[in-house]
């Protein structure tokens, strides 16, 4: 199967039960993808991401638990879910980890496959 996670705000609000999740998914032969987004004005390269995620979650989250970032980058926030619903669906992500509920429903819409956990801070 294949798992997306969110980073601000789902990473970001729960580092070490998402890094544990994560790690867990990847020791069990899943894919584990991290699906960021960023405004096109405020442009938030992948080497920045990795960074962070190596800071956030240091003790917990290794560079080999996940197998990709994608940074979905757009104008508007509604660019960003709809690019995230995209990626979802072209990526076969079976579950994905969000904290922004437009977004879910973008995610919806677009990868009807797609179940999404909706991450609370």
């Amino acid at each position: 199967m294949t798992f997306g996670f969110d980073i601000d705000g789902t990473i970001t609000a729960h580092p070490v039960e998402m890094g544990a999740i994560m790690k867990a998914l990847v020791d069990a032969g899943h894919q584990v993808i991290v699906i960021t987004g960023a405004l096109s004005r405020m442009p938030i390269p992948v080497e920045e991401r990795q960074r962070q995620l190596a800071e956030l979650c240091s003790h917990i989250l290794q560079l080999t638990h996940y197998h990709d970032i994608i940074v979905c980058e757009a104008e508007t926030l509604e660019g960003v879910a709809r690019l995230k619903g995209k990626v979802c669906g072209e990526r076969k992500v079976n579950m994905i980890f969000e904290d922004e509920e437009d977004f879910v429903r973008w995610i919806r819409a677009l990868s009807v496959q797609t179940a999404c956990v909706l991450v609370r801070p």
